[in-house]
């Protein structure tokens, strides 16, 4: 008996062991990829640096076209020529990627049309706007939107938190969008979604690819409003609309793959992916159309 029931044990150690070594070798099969983050810093716009001296206040011009109209007798503490300037311009949802930007906040969806990031600096020392005053910003849009008000933002990356206050709005313009901004960091010219209250999750897997470092974005066409997907499972969207899905990988030899799919929502829904090999200039192109 006791025999017998060692040849069990044993037998069912190297079924386990047998099983296991099977799992090990399906993941081992997978396509592997690398972690994104040094390829989206050199893709992502770098911060521009302004030396402002007297007279060279109005307007800070950025290489994509953002204007900065003010004084320094807007900013605090008081301070004297010259003074320094730090801009950057994410204008379009590929840049908003490449910085891992999300246009969501704790109601939900936004609807962004471009957001920068401004900070002014005397020395080493960063300023601010005082109580009471403001600069002006304007965004170059060749179509702006209606109703765009002004988004403050909080924190670094896909964490940044976005608050409209209830009063500073972006007017339109030939030029874009044109408005008055209180305070300095993150700002987007944005409103909320709108979108219906109904729900579906987007989850993906795949049989031929690990997906742990692949980077999931989903873009709501009609709404001009982007999230990351966090572990292959997105956050509630909005029933109804249309989306693009796209998804970036690179490997350990700095070959880019890819996949999008242009979907309506419409139930809880699981994709099986299959990365395909993609070029830096086709994924340019392919971040530039959403």
């Amino acid at each position: 008996m006791n025999h017998s029931f060692t040849k069990l044990i044993t037998l069912l150690f190297f079924t386990f062991l047998i099983l296991g070594c099977s799992k090990d070798r399906i993941e081992e099969d997978k396509n592997s990829y690398e972690d994104m983050n040094d390829y989206l810093d050199s893709k992502k716009q770098e911060e521009q640096t302004f030396i402002i001296n007297q007279g060279g206040e109005c307007p800070i011009i950025g290489k994509e076209g953002t204007k900065i109209c003010g004084d320094k007798a807007a900013l605090t503490p008081v301070t004297d020529w010259p003074y320094t300037v730090k801009l950057v311009e994410l204008l379009n949802p590929k840049e908003m990627i490449y910085y891992r930007h999300s246009n969501t906040n704790a109601a939900g969806f936004m609807t962004s049309d471009g957001e920068i990031r401004l900070k002014v600096f005397k020395d080493d020392n960063e300023l601010a706007i005082k109580s009471g005053s403001a600069l002006q910003v304007e965004l170059p849009n060749s179509n702006p939107l209606a109703n765009m008000k002004i988004y403050y933002g909080s924190g670094s990356g896909d964490d940044v938190t976005w608050n409209a206050t209830s009063s500073e709005n972006f007017a339109t313009s030939t030029y874009g969008y044109d408005g008055l901004i209180t305070s300095l960091g993150w700002i987007s010219a944005a409103k909320e979604a709108g979108t219906s209250s109904s729900t579906a999750t987007f989850s993906f897997t795949s049989s031929t690819d690990e997906l742990s470092n692949v980077l999931t974005y989903i873009y709501l066409t009609n709404k001009k409003s982007l999230t990351q997907v966090h572990d292959q499972t997105s956050i509630g969207l909005p029933i109804g609309e249309t989306a693009t899905i796209i998804m970036m990988a690179i490997d350990k030899d700095g070959d880019l793959y890819s996949y999008s799919n242009n979907v309506t929502i419409t139930a809880d829904t699981t994709f099986d992916i299959e990365l395909s090999g993609i070029s830096d200039d086709n994924l340019t192109a392919l971040l530039d159309s959403l």
